[in-house]
């Protein structure tokens, strides 16, 4: 999935567990209550993304920091 182009998708409460989202277009998209555990989301676009109550657990942020070195999360480095 790395580099997809998903802007403006419903992926509410999905599981995507190690999922590779590297360079993929996410702006628009709703990923309320998704799990992000171990996804790798580097260089990908998330302007304007639903991330409430996103699960951050040692996912790599879009900007390449790990959220278990940013107090579990991702907000602040997308």
């Amino acid at each position: 999935m790395a580099g997809c182009d998903l802007q403006g998708a419903n992926l509410q409460g999905a599981n995507l567990a190690g999922a590779d989202l590297a360079g993929a277009n996410l702006r628009n998209v709703n990923l309320a209550g998704a799990n992000l555990t171990s996804a790798d989301l580097k260089g990908a676009s998330m302007t304007g993304a639903n991330v409430h109550k996103v699960e951050w657990s040692d996912t790599t942020c879009p900007d390449a920091t790990n959220s278990n070195n940013d107090a579990g999360t991702c907000t602040g480095h997308l």
